[in-house]
């Protein structure tokens, strides 16, 4: 697949623009309702970018959003997606480090669990925190929309939608940081997003958080986050905490 979302299960090949089943073969529109498989996602996959007539199948769709991201050395994912009209936005580098025990207190901040009141509290900050999402460095997409998906984004993890767990920062009544956990039966942890406050800044309440979620782990092996290449505070940051970069993706936004 080239690209992907959340969590799946690929019943009836749903997860597939097109009709795997069609009589013609000829990758005809699937008009089946997959929300409740893969909500607003596309899946390509290989036959799906040889096949010759493929800029027919996005003339199916009006107003849509779809995006895309390709490891930054498939030069043949790059070229397809550019000829379909898709168009970078971002680099996504990926790092990972081996799960440690240690935990750093921050000064007149408690690191801990998040509950269920502490919701549109973290849905406040996480519609106001973030600069460098792909969803923000897209000309195409308004701040404020930017802003409102990444509140819906921890809005589902309290909702049970994503997420295993989330960690919170908090300063007196304040919610000044969250970091939201996805968790695999592997072993690994991996950092599904994380947003500080502007005032909370350069403080140590993201490492704070990140080494607490560790030290929370015992059963954990890796923790994997990724982060834009334009992002530099968070690279320093996850370098200072023993990450190692692992891979980059360049990711690409459709809008029809």
């Amino acid at each position: 697949a080239k690209a992907l979302t959340g969590k799946f299960k690929n019943r009836g090949n749903l997860l597939l623009a097109y009709d795997v089943e069609a009589s013609s073969q000829d990758l005809s529109k699937d008009l089946r309702d997959n929300t409740l498989i893969v909500p607003k996602s596309i899946v390509i996959d290989d036959q799906f970018i040889n096949y010759p007539g493929i800029i027919k199948v996005f003339w199916l769709y009006e107003n849509v959003f779809f995006y895309a991201k390709v490891s930054v050395d498939d030069m043949a994912g790059i070229r397809f997606l550019q000829q379909q009209g898709f168009s970078l936005v971002d680099t996504n580098i990926v790092f990972e480090k081996q799960i440690d025990q240690k935990f750093t207190a921050v000064k007149d901040v408690t690191v801990r669990l998040t509950k269920p009141e502490d919701k549109e509290k973290v849905k406040m900050l996480a519609g106001s925190c973030f600069r460098y999402s792909r969803f923000h460095l897209d000309p195409a997409i308004a701040p404020e929309l930017a802003n409102k998906i990444k509140a819906e984004w921890v809005g589902n993890f309290f909702e049970g939608k994503r997420g295993e767990r989330m960690v919170v920062a908090q300063k007196g009544n304040e919610i000044v940081g969250f970091l939201q956990l996805l968790e695999d039966h592997k072993g690994t942890i991996t950092i599904d997003l994380i947003g500080v406050g502007e005032a909370s800044r350069q403080l140590g309440v993201a490492e704070a958080m990140i080494n607490y979620a560790q030290s929370q782990s015992p059963q954990a092996v890796k923790m994997v986050v990724g982060t834009q290449i334009a992002n530099v505070p968070s690279v320093r940051c996850y370098e200072k905490l023993g990450f190692k970069f692992a891979k980059a993706a360049y990711v690409f936004h459709y809008h029809g």
